[in-house]
Parts: C-alpha cells; sequence; structure tokens
C-alpha cells in the first residue's frame, strides 16, 4: 500500500501551495485516528529526505553559473546523501530531478560554458 501522502508528495506537488505541509497533516491525521505510527508505512528518513530536498531547491534559486562546479558537486553530494538515507533514488529523481529550478540551473550551465569545459561538468551532471 502506498500512503496517500506519498501519493501526493510526488505525483500532485503542483496542484497544492504546501505539499509538504499537507502530507505531514494526513500524515497526523492518519496517526491520531487509527493509533498506529505513521513511520511503519511510510519512514521518517524520507520525510527528512523531502524536507532537505525542499530546502535544497530553495538554495539553487540563489546558484550562480559562475560557481557551476561548486554547485554541481553540492548536487552529486546531496544525491548520494538522499540515496544513503532513504535506500532508493527516488527521492533525488521525484523532487529534484523533476524540479523546474533545478532543471533551468543545470540548462543555464551547458548554456554558458565553453564546449570543453560542458564535457566536464556534464560528467558532474
Amino acid at each position: 500500500l502506498i500512503p496517500v501522502w506519498d501519493i501526493i508528495l510526488h505525483a500532485h506537488r503542483g496542484d497544492f501551495k504546501d505539499v509538504l505541509k499537507l502530507s505531514s497533516s494526513l500524515m497526523e491525521a492518519y496517526r491520531m485516528i487509527t493509533n498506529q505510527n505513521v513511520e511503519e508505512l511510510w519512514g521518517e528518513n524520507v520525510l527528512t529526505a523531502v524536507r532537505e530536498a525542499e530546502m535544497m531547491i530553495q538554495s539553487v534559486k540563489e546558484w550562480t553559473v559562475s560557481e557551476s562546479e561548486e554547485h554541481l558537486n553540492e548536487l552529486l553530494q546531496f544525491k548520494i546523501k538522499m540515496k544513503d538515507k532513504t535506500g532508493s533514488n527516488n527521492t533525488w529523481i521525484q523532487m529534484c530531478l523533476s524540479n523546474q529550478v533545478i532543471q533551468d540551473f543545470l540548462l543555464k550551465i551547458v548554456k554558458e560554458h565553453e564546449y570543453e569545459e560542458t564535457i566536464y561538468l556534464r560528467m558532474l551532471m
């Protein structure tokens, strides 16, 4: 079974103003109604990973292309951290790679660097 808050977080991000708050509220409501531990259905590690991904996305908004290599390394380390924390790449793929802010940043990197330089940067991507 997939909890409804998980479905909302991953498939309906654009449909709600604050999808993380909605998901957390649904989790809490489930906990109160059923008296069951929500973490058994959806581990606290995943919820923490989602929160961290949202913070990462917010920080990407402030990044500049002039520090591309540093930022790509930061994204790579974040991806590894998400995999270690959750045991899968789902949070990275569904929250980060599918996010327009991150996609726009990666596209800017490719557009604003010389071809030779982009080969290395693409390897980091």
